[in-house]
Parts: C-alpha cells; sequence; structure tokens
C-alpha cells in the first residue's frame, strides 16, 4: 500500500469504547497493523495522542497504514504498584531483590484477563489478525504491554517498552522460552531515569535476550519520559518494520 490508498487524517480522533475500555482511535481507517499504547502510572491516555500523531502521520507517509488505539486504564492504573517500595526492596540485597521481580502484583491477573477480549476487540475491528498487533507502553504501561504480549496465544508484531521494568519474571521468561520465542522487542530507557533508574533496565533486557526475544536496546539520554528527538526515529522504524 502507499499514503493515497491509507486515505488516513491521522488528526482525526475518535473515542470509543472497545470491550468495556474508553479509547482514543486514529490513524489510518483501513490499517495493515494496529499499536496499542498503554499509558502510566496514574496518567491520562491522552497524553501519549501528540507521539501517536506524529508516528501515524509519518507511516501513512511510508507506506505503512496503521492505526493507533490508547486505551484508558480503570481509575488510571493497570494494576496497584508503588515503584518506590519496590526500589526500596531491591535496595535490601539480592534475596529481597528476586522477591520482588518475580511477584505479580495485585491486579495483574485482573488486567490479564480484560485485555484478552480487548485485544480480540481491536484486531477484529480492523479485519487483522494478532500478528499484526504491536503492544507499546510507556513506564507501567511498558510492563502492561510485555506482560500482555506474552499472555496471548498467538505471538503479536511486536513490543514497544519505554521506561518499564520487569515484574512475575518466572512467568515472562517461561512464556517467553516455550510460546513466544522471537518476539520483537524494542526496549528504550532514560540513563537520567530516576523513577525507574536505568540500572535497572538491564534486568529486562538480559531477560528478553536470555529467553529468545530478539530484543533492540536503545538507551538515551533523558530521564523519565519518551526521550530526545532521535528516539522518534527509533520508534517509527521498528512499528514500520513489523
Amino acid at each position: 500500500a502507499n499514503a493515497s490508498d491509507a486515505d488516513c487524517d491521522a488528526d482525526d480522533v475518535a473515542l470509543a469504547d472497545i470491550a468495556g475500555l474508553r479509547c482514543y482511535v486514529l490513524g489510518a481507517p483501513k490499517p495493515e497493523a494496529i499499536v496499542v499504547v498503554y499509558h502510566g502510572y496514574l496518567a491520562p491516555a491522552s497524553e501519549l495522542l501528540p507521539l501517536a500523531h506524529a508516528l501515524a502521520r509519518r507511516a501513512v507517509e511510508m507506506g505503512c497504514p496503521t492505526r493507533f488505539v490508547l486505551p484508558q486504564s480503570p481509575g488510571h492504573a493497570w494494576f496497584a504498584l508503588d515503584f518506590s517500595s519496590y526500589l526500596f526492596a531491591v535496595m535490601q540485597g539480592e534475596e529481597q531483590k528476586a522477591k520482588v521481580v518475580r511477584s505479580t502484583p495485585k491486579g495483574v491477573p485482573e488486567m490479564r484477563a480484560t485485555m484478552r477480549p480487548f485485544l480480540a476487540a481491536v484486531a477484529a475491528q480492523a479485519a487483522l489478525p494478532l500478528s499484526r498487533v504491536c503492544l507499546a507502553g510507556f513506564s507501567q504501561g511498558a510492563m502492561v504491554a510485555l506482560d500482555v504480549a506474552l499472555d496471548q496465544d498467538t505471538t503479536p508484531a511486536g513490543v514497544v517498552c519505554i521506561s518499564g521494568f520487569v515484574m512475575a519474571v518466572e512467568t515472562w521468561a517461561d512464556r517467553l522460552a516455550t510460546k513466544h520465542r522471537g518476539l520483537r522487542v524494542l526496549q528504550l530507557h532514560g540513563v537520567q531515569d530516576h523513577i525507574i533508574p536505568f540500572y535497572t533496565a538491564s534486568w529486562l533486557c538480559d531477560l528478553l535476550k536470555t529467553n529468545g526475544a530478539r530484543t533492540m536496546f536503545i538507551p538515551h539520554s533523558g530521564a523519565h519520559e519518551l526521550g530526545p528527538p532521535h528516539i522518534f526515529s527509533s520508534l517509527l522504524s521498528f512499528i514500520t518494520s513489523l
């Protein structure tokens, strides 16, 4: 397809209820791919609209008509999580660190159960298989994107983790190694991040690579944020290559 085939005005944003979740939907009306973007902890989905707008426009220009779906979590959090207590426990030594990264936070099983029909509906509305859906997220949303991807029976097109953290590592490792080997993952993290410290990014990167994911890890000079302008190019390149 080319840009003219897409018939897309990326500035048009629709509000939709998809499987019980309120979502912003934008991009190509007849997409060849979908990107679901999960927001961070206690954040509105709308804060990711500028990024989705820019990616949607460029993707169409590149001949890759893409639909972006930005769901809003109930209560602004996908599951119960206190990063400060996580990091405090991690600093108590290897035993506590292992306990933290193995744990499945309260609300995660319910979140997974919500996401199964949600992703099925998102894909069905575009008449696309789950293998054409990329899951992306920022901060807690990055954890959601990877966890939900690994929870599926079909391997999604890819995962984008921006300033994410690890959890349920034994479950993640098992699902990667047995069900989703070869999953494509783009991991981005700022070296000045003090919310989810940069040193924790290697934990996720190592888990992914050890268990068969095709991972690209790109650090950037920023803090707990989407990143400087060149990160946009990395995101666009990844999404349009799926």
